[in-house]
């Protein structure tokens, strides 16, 4: 997922047309609706300055099958992730891939973030439904830019419809914006990709000690997943701004230099690139009461 970073903390703009409580009822059950239906296809596509960035189609097949493809730098990027119950096997079209077979891991952590539908957890500023149509409007700014999210939920099953983003800066220019789609397919059943490696992953539980230098830690991470060289995922206590900045701080202080930063009321994202041009894809994320954070590379410059 993108994100879009905003310079200081921001407010809502206008009062809702109708009670917020009634928004925050047609939220809760709009997220519960959209987790139930299945099998369902989310299409998410991410645009910079009008510009495609990252397009990712991830489809779910009741109880627990999986297919994710997310496509990046005009395509030249793509990766496939399949998923069947707690086992994932993944294959990409980078150079560094490039005649591999596809490797096999642990993918239990793949169900429980697909079920995971968000909206922004800000009270919606606006929200308004007819026979067809469930709509919710977020509306913020600091001062300066303006951000807002648009779902669109069906008004007799709540299932999700659409969900559309955008900021802008003081002049109206669009500075990102992205677009989710929902719609349902018919019934699947993964098959495992033939000549799949099997990762060594060590332990669920990493000791944070064991994690490499480029994919630093903060002392207070749990529940951490370490693939090594690869990737690695940890819960933390910390608010995602806190761990924004010890990300920042930890790479500045390595040479590496953050590109592409967003932030939004989903979390943030980023690459954080060495001189040499490899590179470090970061996510951090509100999860219930914890704070979900993903690294992934370092991968290679192409």
């Amino acid at each position: 997922m993108k994100y879009v970073v905003l310079a200081t903390a921001m407010v809502l703009l206008l009062p809702a047309p109708i009670a917020l409580a009634d928004c925050a009822s047609d939220t809760t059950e709009i997220l519960k609706a959209t987790a139930a239906a299945g099998p369902i296809r989310r299409v998410s596509t991410y645009l910079d300055k009008g510009t495609p960035d990252h397009v990712v189609t991830r489809d779910f097949s009741p109880p627990d099958q999986i297919k994710e493809i997310s496509s990046a730098q005009g395509g030249k990027f793509v990766s496939t992730v399949l998923v069947s119950g707690k086992t994932a096997w993944s294959s990409s079209t980078d150079q560094e891939a490039a005649g591999k077979p596809p490797t096999e891991y642990d993918g239990s952590a793949y169900l429980p973030d697909t079920l995971l539908f968000r909206l922004p957890p800000a009270p919606a500023t606006e929200c308004s439904s007819d026979s067809a149509e469930i709509k919710l409007v977020w509306k913020t700014t600091d001062g300066k830019r303006i951000q807002q999210y648009t779902a669109w939920a069906d008004a007799k099953t709540h299932v999700l419809i659409a969900v559309d983003g955008f900021l802008k800066d003081e002049k109206g220019n669009t500075e990102y914006e992205e677009h989710v789609r929902f719609q349902s397919i018919p019934a699947f059943t993964i098959t495992p990709p033939a000549g799949a490696v099997k990762l060594d992953s060590g332990p669920t539980y990493a000791k944070i000690e064991d994690v490499d230098p480029v994919l630093p830690l903060p002392p207070e991470a749990d529940k951490i997943t370490y693939v090594k060289g690869s990737f690695v995922r940890f819960d933390s206590s910390q608010k995602v701004a806190a761990l924004v900045e010890f990300y920042r701080s930890k790479y500045k202080a390595i040479g590496w230099s953050e590109q592409n930063p967003r932030q939004n009321d989903y979390g943030y994202t980023a690459t954080f690139v060495d001189v040499g041009k490899n590179w470090i894809s970061a996510e951090i994320a509100p999860d219930g009461q914890f704070t979900r954070v993903k690294l992934s590379g370092p991968h290679k410059k192409n």
